[in-house]
């Protein structure tokens, strides 16, 4: 059973989206920096279903194989639907045996939560056969009412594919996942894709067609704006002392960046009453290392593996231009955003270092990693 944060605030816009779009067939690309609350958003919306349709969560985070995905996937169709595919896939002679043993047998525990034991296919078959049941899936789909389907969440899809690339999974390969989950979307199975990467910027560095995301309705998840993060630090650290309103104002000031995960661990070292004095000295010696090392760790991690050393000059060049001066949007110099190092801006948006604003500025996405890369370079 999916439950709900109690501690989920201020994205009810978010969430009556949707599930507008989902209640009309449509699904949704989820997609936000990290720590702004997508996953509690997403359970959130499947907590909010209709009762007789089954929501699904699948964190993908960590899947490191094509195979356990497919298996995944078709373990959570409806039982008649996996019968008439075994079926159709039988008859139509599309997968070998020992598949087709499989399928029988996963159609006798099919969507059954009291199910513990995991079965997965016959060594890599399923992968290899994926687009012929697919196709035959998406024809069974089609005859299927709507509200006999699951919803399925798909949590860091993003973060799965580049598991894929690290084990020398072919482009095509991911090309095929997606192809398949548009035409299952395109056949009446509703999905919540989420992310942390830029999903979109991850097919351009592939070369994969952004086409394979078509109708999906995009949903952006921003950070709480300064009212939303005064009210939120005030709910959950009602009745304590760092509740009055110099406690607030003093935790405001010392957080870089207002999204969930930074006031949450503020409210985590905050809730046990501290004086003012007390409370200034746990922001300073423990909720912002705290914070440094789940937001900043991660970020100077993907710069180190993820860059060429020519990559990562020209990567240097456009965060000092952003971090010099106040926390605002820049100009860029030309050369880095329309000539030959241009990708390494497209690849800096990919990993979440720095957004487009408006009048085609850039900034970084968190004020924290502005901050660490002006200390690290000693700019001023």
């Amino acid at each position: 059973m999916i439950t709900r944060n109690p501690n989920f605030m201020f994205r009810e816009a978010e969430l009556l989206r949707i599930l507008d779009r989902l209640s009309e067939g449509q699904s949704v690309l989820l997609a936000g920096i990290r720590r702004t609350g997508k996953t509690e958003l997403v359970k959130a919306v499947l907590a909010k279903l209709p009762k007789q349709t089954e929501a699904v969560y699948l964190d993908v985070q960590d899947y490191t194989s094509l195979t356990i995905f497919y298996s995944d996937l078709l373990r959570h169709m409806p039982k008649d639907v996996a019968s008439m595919l075994q079926q159709s896939l039988t008859a139509l002679r599309l997968a070998p045996s020992k598949l087709i043993d499989w399928f029988r047998t996963q159609v006798d525990n099919v969507s059954a939560s009291e199910v513990t034991v995991e079965f997965r296919p016959p060594d890599d078959d399923l992968q290899r056969y994926w687009e012929p049941i697919v196709e035959q899936l998406a024809k069974i789909l089609a005859k299927t009412p709507t509200e006999q389907l699951p919803v399925i969440a798909i949590d860091e899809l993003p973060f799965f594919i580049e598991n894929l690339l690290a084990r020398n999974y072919q482009t095509h390969d991911i090309e095929v996942l997606l192809a398949s989950l548009r035409k299952l979307r395109s056949n009446g199975l509703r999905f919540i894709i989420a992310g942390s990467i830029n999903l979109e910027h991850l097919l351009s560095s592939l070369n994969i067609p952004k086409t394979v995301l078509g109708g999906l309705w995009h949903e952006t998840l921003p950070p709480f704006n300064d009212n939303e993060a005064e009210s939120y630090l005030k709910t959950r650290l009602q009745s304590t002392t760092a509740a009055d309103s110099e406690s607030i104002k003093l935790i405001l000031q010392h957080l870089p960046d207002y999204v969930p995960q930074c006031l949450e661990t503020a409210v985590g070292y905050l809730k046990f009453n501290p004086t003012l004095t007390e409370c200034e000295q746990l922001l300073n010696n423990k909720v912002l290392p705290h914070l440094q090392r789940s937001f900043v760790y991660q970020f100077e991690e993907r710069l180190a593996k993820h860059y060429t050393p020519t990559e990562q000059a020209v990567a240097e060049q456009i965060l000092d231009e952003l971090a010099r001066g106040a926390n605002e949007p820049r100009l860029l110099p030309p050369e880095l955003v329309s000539g030959a190092d241009r990708a390494v801006l497209v690849k800096l948006q990919l990993h979440d270092f720095i957004t487009q604003a408006a009048d085609y500025r850039w900034c970084f996405t968190l004020n924290m990693i502005r901050l660490w890369w002006r200390a690290t370079r000693s700019l001023t």
